[in-house]
């Protein structure tokens, strides 16, 4: 940063005074007018008293004034060419010109010819030239640091789910290289991280499954009872629990290769339906509202994500769970809603983060790792796809699930 502040101080000094220099020698600068005061030179030849002067001074905004001829020294040059025209022309500071001309032995007559006053036109176009040069000039410095700024910022607005970035290309001179450089580190930083995160959940997901394992053969000796019955809900969720998590954690390591084909949604959904345990199809209406629409998606995983739409709408509807599809000009909509408490609109972004519960209970109704959405949104992103939630005309929540009729997947 200090490099960058030096750096634009010293081209601001420069372009400031170099636009002053320029600008004023172009506008401002008024170059002596020969002719002009050769004939007015001439003419001061006969001015040789003091009521001269004074009807002069008078009569003409010149500024006369009388000196001894030892106060101005004159080359023999000089000298020469006054004894041939009675006259000499010099010019003083800031090439204000003065006349001088032989008033008696003993002096001279000097008179000082001013300079034209700036007119306010002159002063406006001086203005305007200035500011405007001098954009340009701070545009044309400014440019190099732009340009890396965007490229920093499409560097870091291209992260990928495994931390990784885009190369910034930035030059050897760029002033932004440091910048560069710690984002490169940070994108390390967080690669390891998350490496680190998938390892830790897998390895914990499989040490799971061999205390679950040795439970679930425990319990089996065990006589009919309802506790133990509880008990084996609870290690049947457990390793539910675990499966999810494994799955999750491989899905985040690589992209499946999708096995596409023509769906048909109603078809498929009402197949889903059928499936849910009997004590979900007796407390609730389910309804199934779907047009008889293909989609061309992976089979297995399109099922999955509705499948956790529908065991997240079961766990909180009070009556009714509605399912329903229809196409749009560009997409087809798969649709599952619920006339449950419904989820915040603060909580409709968070609620497709991996582990987050918006529901912070641990019922065995309404428990769960958090792991359902963040697969859904998963999937949909493999699927090129969208999935949002919204206020459902039921009272409850509205997913729906977008996947583009014109995708190369």
């Amino acid at each position: 940063m200090l490099k960058i502040f030096i750096s634009f101080y010293l081209f601001i000094v420069i372009a400031l005074v170099g636009l002053s220099s320029l600008l004023d020698n172009l506008i401002f600068k008024i170059e002596p007018d020969n002719r002009h005061l050769e004939n007015l030179a001439q003419v001061l030849v006969y001015v040789k008293s003091e009521d001269d002067i004074r009807q002069l001074n008078l009569a003409s905004a010149l500024q006369t004034n009388k000196i001894p001829k030892q106060q101005l020294a004159l080359a023999d040059s000089q000298q020469r060419l006054f004894e041939q025209q009675g006259y000499i022309l010099s010019y003083g500071v800031e090439d204000t010109p003065f006349i001088y001309t032989e008033l008696d032995p003993l002096h001279y007559l000097q008179i000082k010819v001013a300079h034209t006053e700036r007119s306010p036109n002159q002063i406006l176009w001086y203005r305007i030239i200035f500011f405007t040069l001098l954009a340009m000039l701070v545009a044309l410095w400014t440019w190099p640091l732009w340009r890396d700024i965007k490229k920093l910022e499409k560097a870091a607005r291209s992260v990928q789910p495994d931390g990784a970035i885009e190369n910034t290309d930035l030059g050897a001179s760029s002033s932004l290289n440091v910048i560069s450089e710690a984002l490169a580190s940070l994108s390390q930083q967080v690669r390891s991280l998350l490496n680190n995160q998938r390892e830790l959940t897998s390895a914990v997901a499989h040490e799971f499954r061999t205390p679950l394992a040795r439970l679930k053969f425990a319990m089996a000796s065990q006589p009919d009872t309802q506790q133990k019955r509880e008990m084996e809900e609870d290690l049947n969720e457990l390793g539910r629990l675990t499966q999810e998590m494994l799955e999750f954690s491989q899905s985040e390591h690589h992209t499946p290769e999708l096995s596409v084909a023509e769906i048909p949604i109603h078809e498929m959904l009402q197949s889903l339906l059928s499936a849910l345990p009997p004590h979900h199809i007796e407390r609730l209406q389910i309804e199934n509202h779907c047009q008889p629409l293909l989609l061309n998606a992976d089979g297995h995983f399109v099922e999955r994500a509705v499948l956790n739409l529908l065991n997240n709408a079961v766990k909180y509807a009070r009556q009714q769970v509605q399912v329903s599809a229809m196409q749009s000009a560009s997409d087809i909509l798969l649709i599952v809603e619920d006339d449950g408490p419904g989820i915040p609109a603060d909580l409709r972004e968070k609620i497709f983060d991996a582990f987050y519960r918006p529901d912070k209970s641990r019922t065995r109704d309404k428990g769960g790792a958090g792991l359902g959405l963040a697969t859904v949104k998963r999937i949909q992103q493999w699927h090129h796809g969208k999935v949002w939630v919204e206020d459902s005309h039921l009272g409850g929540a509205k997913f729906v699930l977008s996947y583009p009729t014109n995708s190369q997947i």
